[in-house]
């Protein structure tokens, strides 16, 4: 069978809501070790290095049977089982002049997490809604712009809850994400305890100190968006009303269940035939034209800013 084959069969599966208890050997299998190499290989972040300085280019030196044996030697050929090297932390700038953390994994660890993405990610997006888009295989901006649109000038949605919170990914609670993928039918616990282990990888900070998180998900971590998409999404409604209840409902949720903590500085509920709501890199608002809403979009201030920065 194909690996394309492999992946549509998981996807149908999860669809029809079998759950999956033994997934390491297909996570372990030379193909799809071999497709994560060459996933990896087309990232131009696989030159950055990790704690471990090495790159892609070094896996690169090996044959396939050897980057085969090496990554399976590393999940489950030690008595120690599968323990990540340090992540590498660096500070990145925004825009704000304050920074955003990035966790960036080893070479070995990248291309492992590879592995299991592409085992999760089918069996994922079978459960996932038609209207997400971030980080999703075959989706980009212009599809999620695109449904915006139509939510707003032919669904007549014009309240929108812009949501942030604080410090996702250095957030997530690491057993309710793992219960969130055992409902999803993921429940292969030798698989769960190895992403448990990601997600526990000790983070090295630049002073050299080593800290052991309880919570988070590295943020350059190749899995971590899917997990992110497995946790969380952006929210139309139609009154003032609904939205205040939605907003409200939302955030006690994102509480109590996830243990996520809004920004209210941040949240807010916006009418789009008054004002602007910011999403991905444009704003957008709804004004009335020869008796229909139509939408009208810029490009958000922030991007704007960013842009100038880049361009300097």
């Amino acid at each position: 069978m194909s690996e394309e084959n492999t992946y549509n069969e998981l996807y149908e599966r999860a669809k029809n809501g079998e759950h999956f208890t033994d997934l390491m050997p297909l996570v372990l299998s030379r193909e799809n070790i071999l497709l994560a190499y060459r996933n990896i290989k087309n990232n131009t972040g696989s030159k950055t290095t990790g704690t471990d300085k090495l790159t892609i280019v070094d896996i690169g030196k090996l044959t396939p049977e050897e980057v085969t044996a090496k990554v399976r030697y590393i999940v489950s050929g030690t008595k120690r089982s599968y323990r990540p090297k340090p992540v590498r932390r660096k500070e990145i700038p925004k825009p704000n002049r304050s920074t955003r953390p990035l966790g960036i994994p080893c070479i070995w660890d990248r291309l492992i997490q590879q592995c299991f993405k592409q085992v999760l990610e089918p069996i994922c997006e079978a459960h996932f809604s038609k209207h997400s888009y971030g980080f999703r295989p075959n989706r980009s901006v212009e599809n999620a712009i695109s449904d915006t649109y139509q939510r707003m000038q032919r669904g007549h949605l014009h309240y929108v809850i812009e949501f942030d919170i604080k410090g996702f990914f250095d957030n997530v609670n690491h057993t309710k994400l793992i219960r969130q993928m055992w409902t999803l039918g993921i429940r292969d616990k030798h698989l769960l305890g190895k992403i448990k282990r990601i997600l526990k990888a000790p983070i090295k900070m630049p002073n050299g100190q080593l800290i052991y998180p309880t919570k988070g998900t590295p943020q350059d971590g190749i899995i971590s968006p899917l997990l992110a998409n497995i946790v969380l999404n952006r929210i139309f409604c139609r009154t003032k009303t609904a939205t205040q209840k939605t907003k409200f409902a939302i955030t006690q949720w994102l509480s109590e269940r996830l243990k996520l903590e809004v920004s209210q500085e941040k949240t807010r509920v916006v009418n789009v035939k008054r004002s602007y709501c910011e999403f991905l890199g444009f704003k957008i608002k709804v004004h009335s034209k020869s008796g229909k809403q139509v939408v009208k979009s810029h490009i958000s201030d922030k991007q704007f800013k960013r842009k100038l920065l880049l361009n300097r």
